[in-house]
């Protein structure tokens, strides 16, 4: 009877600690996809700006065109 009780003891220690593990590893990817995001967001910020002054660009061409004429 005493090493049923020893060999639940370890098993509810080993529950423990597994799902310790679980809550870390699910910070980790949750800490993981926020930066991803954020990687994202600002990739499409600077292809949003690099797109605004190409087309300003553009513009500020078509004007000197226009002005040579």
């Amino acid at each position: 009877m005493t090493e049923a009780r020893q060999r639940i003891a370890e098993l509810e220690r080993n529950v423990t600690d597994l799902r310790g593990l679980v809550a870390a590893q699910n910070k980790v990817g949750a800490d993981a996809q926020k930066a991803a995001e954020t990687k994202k967001a600002e990739d499409a910020k600077k292809a949003a700006d690099e797109a605004k002054k190409a087309e300003d660009a553009k513009k500020a061409a078509e004007e000197a065109k226009k002005a040579e004429d």
